[in-house]
């Protein structure tokens, strides 16, 4: 754990774990035997686990697994975390709350809801993910977009698509019941964020004492209208006190 520096660092193992714990929502003994010895290894260890996980219908037998881990080896302050669970329930994120770990969402029905809409209804969708509700537990949540393959990185097409929760065709799908607001979104996706990967006293919020990195972006984010958040990017970039992205005006501060 920490292993290299702030700009890419080990921070624990993930997402695929075992294969026998790997979108099997019906895992059989050994395999939540096997995903137990290497999960209780990596806590012995203080490593930071976060594992796949799609469907809560299922997702008792990951649960099931963590809680006899962590009755052997605490595991509160590893900030563990499970990754989708785009219809988690409240009885899941409490289980989760309890011990600790955090649940990391992500835009994925940005690309898939349309796809999603044909197979589990409008009525699925407009509680996917279940942002509010989670919230209203108090798990903490750490926003992101996923792998690229999957899911746009850009983090402005997140941030929109967290607030007005329609896919890439711009089909509403998530309900206002479960739609965080402006501060709220970007608190998931930075302190949140930060809280997952053990960064929360250095980055994620504007504190005295933590660094000091900027973008200047080309719009405001809390008073553009909703439908243009994905359209924001940055003009000038500085990480570490150097300047890395220069445009428009601002390329002569790029040396």
């Amino acid at each position: 754990m920490g292993f290299s520096d702030s700009m890419l660092r080990f921070n624990g193992i993930g997402e695929r774990v075992t294969f026998g714990m790997y979108n099997n929502d019906t895992p059989a003994d050994k395999d939540k035997e096997e995903f137990f010895k290497i999960a209780k290894l990596a806590a012995e260890n203080g490593m930071t686990l976060t594992q796949h996980w799609q469907p809560n219908f299922s997702i008792h037998h990951l649960l099931d697994v963590f809680e006899r881990v962590n009755k052997e080896v605490p595991i509160g302050k590893l900030r563990w975390s499970i990754a989708h669970l785009n219809d988690g329930t409240e009885e899941s994120f409490q289980r989760m709350k309890k011990l600790g770990i955090g649940w990391a969402v992500q835009d994925a029905m940005f690309l898939d809801g349309d796809k999603t809409l044909t197979s589990k209804g409008a009525n699925a969708l407009k509680r996917m993910p279940p942002i509010k509700t989670a919230m209203r537990v108090g798990a903490t949540i750490g926003a992101g977009t996923d792998a690229h393959r999957v899911a746009n990185y850009n983090p402005f097409i997140a941030l929109r698509w967290m607030l007005d929760g329609k896919s890439a065709s711009g089909t509403p799908l998530r309900g206002p019941e479960e739609t965080p607001d402006r501060l709220q979104s970007l608190r998931m996706y930075t302190l949140g964020s930060a809280w997952l990967a053990h960064d929360d006293t250095s980055r994620g919020s504007l504190e005295v004492g933590k660094w000091a990195d900027l973008a200047v972006l080309t719009k405001d984010y809390f008073s553009i209208p909703v439908q243009d958040i994905d359209q924001i990017h940055s003009v000038l970039t500085m990480v570490g006190g150097k300047v890395v992205h220069a445009e428009g005006n601002y390329t002569a501060f790029k040396k």
